[in-house]
């Protein structure tokens, strides 16, 4: 009986004892209830139901200094394997997973990337949108910078990457950031939150043809838009008055109705709703558009631009049927290829669009890395390969693979030998100081297409005796089927 009495009071101390324990260990813990979207099994659906996102609920005992997710251990990285999806095509698509290899096998964290490569951007972002809907999200993707807006926009799974660039430990520092051209560090912006990390931007620029134009007497590239109606004309006129009768209508520029191609000409003219469409707010229905339009037109009618049967400009350029044509910089390889081709001599460089009171502004766009939610292992994992790979080591092999424009002041001195071999390159970013980002809000990658089919109703259009109010009639058309398409009234 008195062993059993002593069994009974052993237990009941020990019931004592794990309550006390667990009492007093409660109180210094902090009481975080975590529901994450896992990058590997979330199921995210494009219906009416509430959006998937990262939900962060917090009842603390004291107040954290950052977010828990941020105070993940290096230790506890060891192991973690995260997905990385981007666009490259060829050589640079080589260079990409060696650089990946190179990660795998010397990051002091113990972190695996596992790429996946589809080919060429819009198969990624085909590849990425079925992701969503899936469950297979990437944790890391190369994308335009449009579109995580869009994804953003939609989804809100990305991660605002500012609070990963404002970690002591593993963040960027001031020098860091200040290498980036400010333009382009503000691009991956979307209501407050940074949702992408630049690594590459193209520019839309005309390509125009220097030895012609001093030939016609012009000395210089226009600035205006004056002086390129001026220009133009003069190589239309120069072609109707020689012995070729093959090639009158021909002469100056090659009309595009590409969407930065309109969004640059509406600048020349001092459009003023351009800052709006980051917010994703359309008016196109104002005056300077409506000027620009019938500038457009005008050079048309007159015969000083002309619609090409051959969806590529090269042939006509390098054989004087343009003296100047639309273009991004990202295709100066091509041209440069097309002019040794037909062996021109002539010599050509690249130039900002007009603008009135001579400013002339270059509109940017492309890719950057962007973070889709996970676990903060694997975020932090992800965090760390971005900041490794967007070096400039690896910046100077895109620019050498694709001829786009640098995204930070550091890599130009990884570059001389390739501005040495490509002259009209080195020399436009070397003058450019105007730059203007892309719009990128959240419906813009669907709206950049509506804007370009307004474009080419310009050129669809009859000869009319008012054209502000045709233009008008276009532009209202614009605004109404955008609303139409972002689904407000």
């Amino acid at each position: 009986m008195k062993k059993y009495h002593t069994q009974i009071a052993l237990f009941v101390i020990l019931i004592c004892v794990l309550i006390g324990s667990f009492f007093f260990s409660s109180c210094d813990v902090l009481n975080i209830d975590v529901r994450v979207v896992p990058s590997g099994t979330a199921t995210v659906s494009k219906s009416a139901t509430p959006k998937p996102k990262v939900t962060l609920t917090f009842s603390p005992t004291s107040t954290p200094t950052q977010p828990y997710y941020l105070n993940v251990p290096a230790s506890a990285l060891k192991g973690t394997q995260i997905r990385f999806w981007y666009p490259w095509q060829g050589d640079l698509a080589w260079k990409t997973a060696d650089r990946v290899v190179e990660f795998n096998n010397t990051n002091p964290w113990g972190i695996t990337v596992n790429i996946y490569a589809p080919d060429g951007t819009a198969m990624l972002v085909e590849a990425v949108n079925q992701s969503l809907t899936d469950g297979t999200i990437p944790n890391v993707v190369i994308a335009p910078s449009a579109m995580l807006a869009a994804w953003q926009g939609e989804f809100e799974n990305l991660i605002n990457l500012d609070e990963y660039i404002d970690m002591q430990e593993y963040g960027l520092r001031d020098q860091e950031l200040a290498d980036f051209t400010p333009v382009i560090w503000q691009q991956d912006t979307l209501a407050g939150t940074r949702f992408g990390y630049p690594i590459q931007r193209d520019a839309y620029v005309l390509v125009y043809n220097q030895t012609w134009a001093e030939e016609l007497g012009f000395p210089n590239p226009p600035v205006t838009p004056g002086q390129f109606q001026s220009q133009i004309c003069s190589a239309k006129q120069a072609l109707m008055k020689d012995t070729d009768s093959g090639n009158d209508g021909t002469g100056g520029w090659i009309v595009s109705n590409d969407e930065g191609t309109s969004l640059s000409w509406l600048l020349a003219f001092g459009y003023g709703g351009f800052s709006n469409l980051q917010k994703d707010i359309y008016q196109f229905e104002d005056q300077t558009a409506v000027q620009a339009f019938r500038y457009l037109r005008y050079l048309f009618d007159s015969e000083c631009s002309w619609i090409s049967r051959n969806p590529s400009p090269y042939a006509y350029f390098s054989t004087r049927h343009a003296l100047v044509f639309s273009a991004k910089i990202s295709d100066l390889a091509d041209i440069r290829s097309n002019m040794a081709f037909r062996e021109s001599t002539d010599q050509w460089i690249i130039i900002p669009y007009p603008g009135l009171e001579k400013e002339q502004i270059t509109l940017v766009e492309g890719q950057s890395f962007g973070m889709f939610a996970s676990s903060p292992e694997e975020q932090l994992a992800s965090w760390l390969f971005m900041k490794w790979m967007n070096s400039a080591d690896y910046q100077a092999q895109i620019v050498n693979q694709t001829g786009t424009f640098p995204v930070t002041t550091s890599v130009l001195e990884k570059l001389e030998a390739y501005g040495n071999s490509n002259v009209q390159w080195a020399d436009f970013v070397a003058k450019q100081t105007t730059l203007q980002a892309m719009p990128n809000g959240a419906e813009w990658s669907r709206m950049r297409s509506v804007v370009a089919d307004a474009t080419w109703q310009l050129y669809q259009q009859a000869e009319v005796e008012d054209s502000s109010e045709t233009m008008f009639q276009i532009l209202n058309q614009l605004d109404q089927t955008i609303l139409e398409l972002i689904g407000k009234p």
